[in-house]
C-alpha cells in the first residue's frame, strides 16, 4: 500500500471516528412519523456500511433527534452541505484517476427542498459516487417535481438508487422509485409523472408489502430491461472477428466475447445498437500525446454503456472506465520472417560448441601424450636403440590416427601401452557421444535453426519492431516495471507504423522481410496455417512465430464506472467463464487449424511439382539396393567359378608335374644290366 494512500486511510478513519455518531439507545418518543420511517432507511440500506447525512437549512432544528430516532442501529456521519461540497470538491482534484469501481458500502440521506436537492445535493452526491444509494426527503412535492428529481438524477448525473420519500403530512409518506428501462411513453428522456413507482404509506402493514416490493423491483430494474436499447462498442465483420476473418478465407468463428454478449442481452432483454469500427479503434488506444481514441474516448465520454471486446486490463489513468471480471489471458508473441537465418543450419551442424569443443580437446590429447610418453622414457631413463631415430610430429599424427579410428602402429613398450589404452577407453566414450550430437543437429529442424527463436535473438537483429496502437500503450507502461534489460530495450524499439490491420503486418513480413510483429497470440495457430493466396508469390507461410511469450496479460470487457449493470454484467461473465466459453472457442480454433493444414497441404501438393514424401519416395534407393545386391551375388558366383576352375587347373598342372617327375626318377635310378 503506498504512503499518501495510507495517510488518506488514516485521515478518514479519524474524520468518521469523530463524526459517527454513538449506536447507544436514544430516547426517541413513540412517534409511528419515525418508526416508519426508521423502517425505509433500515431496510433501504441494509447492504450499506454507513449513512452519510447531509444537513441543509431546510431540516430545522430536529434535525438531530430526527435522524437519531430514524437511522436505527447504524452509524452514520452529519455533514453540513457547505462541508459536504467541499469535501467532494477536494477529493476531486485530488483523488487519482485509477480504474476501481466506486465504493459500493456508501448510502446518503439528505432532507431538503426540491430546488435544494436539485442543485445542492443531487450534482455532489453523484461526482462523489453515482453507484452509492441515495435517499431524498422532502415536503408536500407534486409527482412532476418528484419526476424532476428522478430526471436530473438519472439522465444528467447517471444515479439510478434513488428512493424519494415525500412527506405528505403526518399520517402519510409517498415512497418513489424509478425505473428508466420500463418508461410508459417509450424511452423519452422527459420523465413523466406516469414513469414513476410511487406508494402511499399510512402503517406498517403497507409498508412492508412495499419492501418487498421494492427488493423485487431493484433486481428486476438492472436484470429485465423490457427492450431498452444499450449502445455497444463490438467489432464484428462476417459473424465473427475481423481479426479471424482476414486470416481465415472461408471459415468463420465467433469470438467468446460476442458469444457472451449474445447471452447478455437474451438474459437482460435488451435491444443492442453496435458501434462498429475497425478493430483497432473497437479496442481503443492512447495516442502519444496522452488523447485518446476509438471506445475508450466513448467510454470516457459515457457514450456507450458496454465494450464488447475485451481488451486488455490496463490502467489508463480514466475516470470513467471500469472492467468486469476478466474472461481470459492474453499472451503477446511475435510475427519474424521465416529462415531469417538462411545458412545457420548448415553452419550449426558442424560448427557447434561440442565439435569445437572436441577437435580442440583432440589435439590438446595429440600434442601432450607425446609429450607424456617422451617425458616417462627421460624419467625411467629408458635408451632408445641407436638405429630408431625419434620424431616428434610422427608421434603427434599417430595419435591423432588413434583417436579418429584410423590403423597405426603400436608402441612395443608396456608402460607407452597403458598410455595408449587410456586414450582408446577415451575414444570409445567420446566419438559415440560426438557422433549422437552431431546427429541431433543433422536431424534437426530448420525451425530451429535458420529462424529466430528468442527475444534476444530478435533484439540482435535491424528487424523493425512494430506493434499495434492497442498494445503500445501497454508494453511500453507495462515494460518500464520489468528489470530485464531486453524489456527495457524492448519497449525503446517499438513503433506503430502501419499497424492499424494484422493483414497488412502479416504482407510486410513476407515480401520485405524487414520487420517484426507483435500480437495476440490467438493469431498464432491461424498465422502459422493460414493461405497467404492474396500476396502475390506466396504459396505458402512466411511467418514464424518466436514460441517464447513477450508479455501476458488479464483481458476483460469494459463498462462505464456509472453503469448500473456492473454487478448482473459480472454475474452472466462469470457463469459463462465457468460453463466454458472459452475453452470451446480454443478446441474451436483448433479444429479450424486443423482444416486449414489439410487443405494447405493438399493445395501445395497440386499446385507445386512437389510430392508428399512417403514410401514411394525411397522406391529409387530400394531398386538401387536390389541391383546391388544381384551385382554382388553375381560377382560372388563368378568369384567361386573362377576359384573353382582355378584350383581344378593348379590340380591338373600338379598332376602332370608329378607325372614327369616320377619318370625323370625312373631315368636316374635305372639298372642296366
Amino acid at each position: 500500500m503506498s504512503f499518501p494512500l495510507l495517510i488518506f486511510l488514516l485521515e478518514v478513519v479519524s474524520t468518521v471516528q469523530g463524526r459517527l455518531l454513538p449506536q447507544a439507545d436514544r430516547p426517541c418518543h413513540e412517534d409511528r412519523f419515525y418508526n416508519l420511517g426508521s423502517q425505509i432507511i433500515d431496510h433501504y440500506f441494509g447492504d450499506r456500511h454507513y449513512i452519510t447525512v447531509i444537513k441543509t437549512k431546510f431540516d430545522g432544528e430536529e434535525l438531530a433527534e430526527a435522524f437519531e430516532c430514524e437511522v436505527h442501529h447504524r452509524p452514520f456521519y452529519i455533514v453540513t452541505q457547505q462541508r459536504f461540497q467541499y469535501q467532494v470538491n477536494l477529493e476531486r482534484y485530488t483523488t487519482p484517476n485509477n480504474i476501481y469501481e466506486y465504493p459500493s458500502f456508501e448510502a446518503f440521506l439528505a432532507w431538503g427542498s426540491e430546488e435544494t436537492l436539485l442543485t445542492r445535493i443531487i450534482p455532489y452526491i453523484a461526482i462523489r459516487n453515482p453507484q452509492a444509494k441515495v435517499i431524498l426527503r422532502s415536503y408536500l412535492l407534486s409527482r412532476d417535481e418528484v419526476a424532476h428529481l428522478f430526471y436530473q438524477s438519472w439522465y444528467m448525473h447517471n444515479m439510478l438508487n434513488v428512493l424519494v420519500i415525500n412527506y405528505l403530512d403526518r399520517h402519510r409518506i409517498e415512497l418513489c422509485v424509478f425505473n428508466p428501462y420500463a418508461m410508459v411513453h417509450g424511452g423519452d428522456v422527459d420523465v413523466r409523472a406516469q414513469d414513476l413507482n410511487c406508494t402511499l404509506i399510512t402503517d406498517e402493514n403497507q409498508l412492508a408489502g412495499f419492501l418487498r416490493r421494492l427488493d423485487r423491483f431493484e433486481r428486476r430494474r438492472v436484470r429485465k430491461l423490457n427492450g431498452y436499447n444499450l449502445t455497444v462498442a463490438m467489432h464484428e465483420s462476417k459473424g465473427s472477428m475481423s481479426a479471424f476473418d482476414c486470416i481465415l478465407d472461408n471459415f468463420h468463428i465467433s469470438d467468446v466475447d460476442m458469444d457472451i454478449l449474445k447471452i447478455i442481452q437474451e438474459k437482460m432483454r435488451f435491444n443492442a445498437t453496435y458501434i462498429n469500427s475497425e478493430l483497432e479503434l473497437s479496442v481503443g488506444y492512447v495516442n502519444p500525446n496522452g488523447s485518446m481514441a476509438g471506445v475508450l474516448l466513448l467510454i470516457e465520454s459515457n457514450k456507450i454503456d458496454l465494450a464488447a471486446n475485451s481488451r486488455i486490463i490496463h490502467d489508463y489513468g480514466t475516470k470513467n472506465l471500469l472492467y468486469l471480471r476478466y474472461i481470459t489471458t492474453e499472451k503477446l508473441m511475435f510475427l519474424v520472417p521465416r529462415n531469417y537465418f538462411e545458412n545457420r543450419d548448415k553452419e550449426i551442424v558442424f560448427i557447434n560448441p561440442f565439435s569445437i569443443t572436441y577437435l580442440i580437446v583432440n589435439m590438446i590429447f595429440s600434442i601432450v601424450i607425446p609429450l607424456l610418453l617422451l617425458a616417462l622414457e627421460k624419467i625411467l631413463k629408458y635408451v632408445r636403440p641407436a638405429k630408431r631415430n625419434y620424431h616428434f610430429g610422427v608421434s603427434v599424427l599417430c595419435m591423432i590416427g588413434i583417436i579418429y579410428n584410423v590403423s597405426v602402429k603400436q608402441p612395443k613398450a608396456t608402460r607407452k601401452r597403458f598410455v595408449i589404452f587410456g586414450l582408446l577407453v577415451y575414444n570409445i566414450v567420446s566419438y559415440p557421444v560426438w557422433q549422437a550430437v552431431t546427429i541431433r543437429y543433422l536431424n534437426s529442424d530448420n525451425q530451429n535453426l535458420n529462424n529466430i527463436n528468442t527475444l534476444e535473438e530478435l533484439l540482435e537483429t535491424d528487424l523493425e519492431l512494430r506493434v499495434s496502437k492497442y498494445h503500445h500503450h501497454v508494453v511500453v507502461h507495462e515494460g518500464s516495471d520489468f528489470q530485464n534489460p531486453s524489456y527495457r530495450e524492448l519497449s525503446t524499439r517499438l513503433n506503430t507504423k502501419d499497424t492499424s490491420s494484422i493483414r497488412t503486418a502479416i504482407e510486410r513480413i513476407i515480401t520485405q522481410r524487414d520487420s517484426a510483429f507483435l500480437t495476440s497470440e490467438t493469431y498464432v495457430p491461424l498465422v502459422l496455417s493460414g493461405s497467404y493466396n492474396w500476396i502475390p508469390g506466396s504459396t505458402s507461410s512466411g511467418v514464424f512465430v518466436i514460441s517464447e511469450p513477450i508479455y501476458e496479460f488479464y483481458k476483460s470487457m469494459v463498462v462505464p464506472k456509472t453503469s448500473p449493470f456492473v454487478r448482473t454484467f459480472n454475474e452472466i461473465v462469470m457463469r459463462c467463464i465457468e460453463t466454458g466459453f472459452v475453452e470451446r472457442q480454443t478446441g474451436q480454433l483448433r479444429m479450424v487449424v486443423d482444416v486449414l493444414n489439410i487443405r494447405q497441404t493438399l493445395a501445395n501438393a497440386r499446385i507445386s511439382a512437389e510430392r508428399l514424401f512417403d514410401m514411394g519416395s525411397l522406391k529409387i534407393f530400394f531398386v538401387f539396393y536390389l541391383v546391388m545386391m544381384a551385382l554382388a551375388t553375381v560377382v560372388f558366383l563368378l568369384e567361386l567359378a573362377v576359384n573353382r576352375y582355378c584350383k581344378k587347373k593348379e590340380m591338373e598342372l600338379g598332376a602332370v608335374e608329378k607325372i614327369e617327375q616320377e619318370k625323370e626318377d625312373e631315368e636316374l635310378f635305372e639298372f642296366v644290366l
